[in-house]
């Protein structure tokens, strides 16, 4: 009788194993997207800075 109980504790824990894992994968997952989504974002704001810079120099340009 003890050893069914210690073999269902030890499937219990393995499956709050499992589930804490699948937790963390999730998470990594997340912060990788966010990390992407981040990414993204600082390459758009580099084009606009880059292209509102360009049509600065052609004002300039044309204002001489």
């Amino acid at each position: 009788m003890m050893e069914i109980e210690r073999l269902k504790g030890l499937k219990v824990a393995e499956e709050r194993e499992q589930v804490r894992m699948q937790a963390r994968r999730k998470g990594a997952v997340v912060i990788v997207d966010q990390i992407q989504e981040r990414e993204i974002e600082r390459i758009k704001q580099r084009e606009m800075l880059q292209k509102e810079q360009e049509q600065m120099a052609r004002q300039i340009e044309n204002q001489r």
